[in-house]
């Protein structure tokens, strides 16, 4: 089916939206509910791509002697279509079959998945098949890859034959990033927040795992929808406590952050409580899920909002981006810990690194706050202005005549009630930025993630175009440092960043919207080692470990393009491939 024509004006409108700017008239077209009008989304396409997560469920792959592991290769790599310019009447949650993808594109392309193997896993040379199509020519299921028109040494596959097209559901306009979290009963949920329809979207996933075996994604049937793919009411998640009289889930839900909280069980143990933690870009509000659902008789075991609070900011227009959790490390036994040095250095470590590993093993890292590490602390950066918040999740400890009770039993005037679910608290906020822009231009934060060992956030600048390193290392009080410590020049208005690394050092990369490159930097020096050239309007990435490529969303020309990242390649930081053609080549 050829694609439609894009008006000019909605593809001005997707721009503004991707970079914040305001759009006459916008707000009327995100507006649209029915899902009944309209076209439906494609579901062998890509078409705005906003969100990709590689399949979490493979289990690593062990050595015979089980001392050894590595991540496994995951098949399915999964895409949340934006529908940014509105062409279609939602969007959709897909899932491209990386297998069948490198298998098109490569010589070699399956790495070994077998319970058990006795050194590490092959790894693919990146040779492309003898027999990829030259450029111009035209594709099909059999033959989906060809050369690239502009850069014939990069080949791009047609994405209709690699979707798992039976299994694509759609869902509300403007998605962005894709989460995913283990439910109690073993089962795993999708996760995608919804801009134009203010609502989390939640999507059960099953198979696709053994060979021969069918991917699952079903999130119900929306009853009063013409489309049967449209996902249904009960699985998107809107009001607090899921409970229609209460308040709606805040506008602009953009990124989110799943947790883990231990609780003592009463008998000496813990039990884990899952958690997500959701920003939002235009209010100050930050939204708490409690994934296993509510306290009491009203939970059900779906998802639901338990905590909305303004930790932000005061002010109108001034809301979050970025999240991230501080990795945290109890101190360990010495022996144990020289064990695991010993390991270290034998599988050919580096002797600095080893030997900080084991200072950290031993040692431990745990900020106070974390109360030895059975509380997140989590840090939030502000989009339009240059602070970091902190904050952390807490719950009323019930003793005496006290008792737990639901929300709707505590408006009854239970005596002795206390609401028992988590609630959000805010620590404080510090200044992210140590050095003056110098800019006219507002100031905010795009992604933030956590190097290994924790002791330092990586900052996304939009305003200058940098990345800043704050040191969150801890002082003699257990207490992070949280001060900035470098600035490095990246592209102008970078927005979205992945940490990746080998095994002595870390990278960042970050995807510069506008002039459509990854900046590649060295973590352990700071500074740019390389300028990858991508598709246009690249923004969302993710890391395959196991094949060492990262994926990255073109939203503009609705291609992902496939960045080499392994030092045992010649091809490392280029664009190998490209998944979706670049248009209008085709003869």
């Amino acid at each position: 089916m050829p694609r439609p024509r894009r008006r000019p004006g909605r593809l001005v409108a997707a721009l503004g939206l991707w970079l914040g700017m305001p759009v006459v008239g916008a707000g009327a077209l995100t507006s649209c509910g029915d899902a009944g009008v309209g076209v439906p989304p494609p579901n062998n396409r890509l078409f705005f791509p906003a969100g990709l997560l590689l399949d979490p469920r493979p289990e690593p792959v062990q050595s015979a002697d089980g001392t050894r592991s590595w991540p496994a290769p995951a098949r399915w790599l999964f895409v949340a279509n934006a529908n940014s310019d509105l062409v279609f009447n939602g969007s959709s949650i897909a899932a491209i079959d990386l297998d069948a993808f490198f298998s098109a594109w490569q010589e070699s392309p399956i790495l070994s998945s077998q319970p058990s193997v006795d050194d590490a896993p092959p790894v693919t040379d990146g040779t492309p098949r003898g027999d990829i199509l030259d450029i111009y020519a035209e594709v099909d299921a059999k033959s989906p890859c060809r050369r690239n028109g502009i850069i014939p040494q990069l080949v791009e596959c047609g994405e209709e034959s690699l979707f798992a097209d039976e299994e694509t559901v759609h869902i509300g306009s403007f998605t962005t990033g894709i989460s995913a979290y283990q439910r109690e009963n073993g089962g795993w949920q999708l996760m995608v927040p919804v801009r134009a329809d203010p609502s989390i979207a939640y999507v059960d996933l099953g198979g696709g795992l053994e060979p021969g075996e069918d991917l699952r994604l079903s999130c119900g049937v929306d009853s009063e929808a013409q489309d049967p793919r449209r996902c249904s009411k009960e699985q998107r998640i809107r009001y607090l406590r899921n409970n229609t009289d209460y308040r709606t889930l805040g506008r602009e839900p953009t990124n989110i952050l799943m947790t883990r909280v231990d609780e003592p069980d009463g008998q000496g143990g813990s039990s884990a409580v899952d958690l997500a933690v959701v920003t939002h870009t235009e209010i100050p509000e930050v939204t708490l899920i409690g994934l296993g659902g509510l306290y009491g008789e009203a939970n059900r075991g779906e998802p639901a909002i338990i905590d909305i609070q303004p930790l932000f900011s005061d002010q109108a227009f001034v809301g979050g981006y970025g999240l991230a959790e501080r990795p945290c490390s109890p101190g360990g036994d010495v022996a144990t810990c020289a064990a695991e040095r010993d390991t270290c250095l034998s599988e050919g470590g580096i002797e600095t690194v080893c030997d900080e590993d084991y200072t950290l093993c031993v040692v431990g890292n745990e900020p106070s706050k974390t109360q030895s590490c059975s509380r997140p602390l989590i840090y939030a950066a502000h989009r339009k202005t240059e602070f970091i918040l902190r904050l952390t999740v807490e719950r009323a400890a019930v003793e005496g005549h006290y008792k737990c009770v639901t929300a709707e039993e505590l408006e009854s005037g239970v005596a002795g009630g206390v609401l028992c679910e988590h609630r959000l608290v805010a620590i404080d906020q510090f200044v992210g930025a140590g050095v003056d822009s110098a800019s006219a231009v507002a100031g905010g934060f795009g992604d933030i993630a956590f190097s290994r060992d924790g002791n330092s956030l990586y900052v996304v600048r939009n305003s200058v175009g940098s990345l800043i390193r704050i040191d969150t290392s801890l002082d003699e009080s257990g207490e992070t440092r949280d001060t900035p410590a470098a600035q490095v020049e990246v592209c102008a208005q970078p927005s979205a960043m992945v940490v990746f690394g080998d095994e002595g050092n870390e990278y960042a990369a970050i995807s510069c919207y506008r002039p459509g490159t990854i900046f590649i930097v060295d973590l352990s020096a700071f500074r740019v080692i390389e300028q990858v050239f991508v598709g246009s309007g690249p923004h969302q990435m993710t890391y395959d470990e196991a094949r060492q490529y990262i994926y990255v969303a073109n939203s503009l020309d609705s291609t992902i393009s496939v960045v080499d990242i392994d030092d045992r390649r010649k091809t490392r930081f280029t664009e190998v491939a490209r998944i979706g053609l670049q248009e209008p080549y085709s003869g």
